[in-house]
C-alpha cells in the first residue's frame, strides 16, 4: 500500500498547487481576497479531495472569500481536472484553515507569558536562576 499513499501525496501536492495558481491568476471574483491554499488531503481512491484555504482579514472577509470560492468550485474543478490528467477528476471540497493565525495567536500569548517572565526577573535581580535568594546580599 505505499506506492499508493505516495501517488496520494504526489496527486494532493500537484491539486494545491494548480488550485493555489487559479486562486492567484485565474479568478477574478472580487469577493476573494488574500487566499492561500494551505494543504489538500485526498481519498485513497482519488475521488474526493479536501482543499484547506487560509485567508488573510476579518471574518467578513473570510465569509466572502469563501463563498466565493466555493460559487467558482465548478470552474477550479474543471481547470485542475483538465491539468492533472487523471481518470477520474477528484471532487473538490474548500475549507476554511484557521490553524495558521492559531499558531500566531499561540506565538503572541507566549511571547507576553515571557515577557512577564523577564520583567519579574528584571525586577527581583537578587534572586538566582533557580527562584531563590542565595543569600549574597550587602546589607
Amino acid at each position: 500500500m505505499m506506492a499508493s499513499s505516495v501517488r496520494q501525496k504526489k496527486v494532493a501536492e500537484r491539486i494545491k498547487q494548480e488550485v493555489a495558481g487559479i486562486l492567484h491568476t485565474e479568478l477574478k471574483d472580487p469577493r476573494i481576497g488574500m487566499a492561500s491554499v494551505v494543504r489538500v488531503k485526498i481519498s485513497s481512491d482519488l475521488r474526493d479531495a479536501r482543499v484547506f484555504v487560509s485567508v488573510y482579514g476579518n471574518e467578513k472577509d473570510k465569509e466572502e472569500t469563501m463563498h466565493g470560492i466555493r460559487r467558482a468550485k465548478g470552474f477550479i474543478q474543471g481547470l485542475v481536472a483538465g491539468r492533472l490528467q487523471l481518470r477520474f477528476a477528484p471532487v473538490l471540497h474548500f475549507q476554511l484553515d484557521e490553524s495558521i493565525e492559531r499558531s500566531i495567536r499561540i506565538s503572541k500569548i507566549l511571547d507576553g507569558l515571557a515577557k512577564e517572565r523577564e520583567d519579574r526577573e528584571e525586577a527581583s535581580p537578587d534572586a538566582s536562576p533557580g527562584g531563590q535568594e542565595d543569600g549574597s546580599e550587602d546589607a
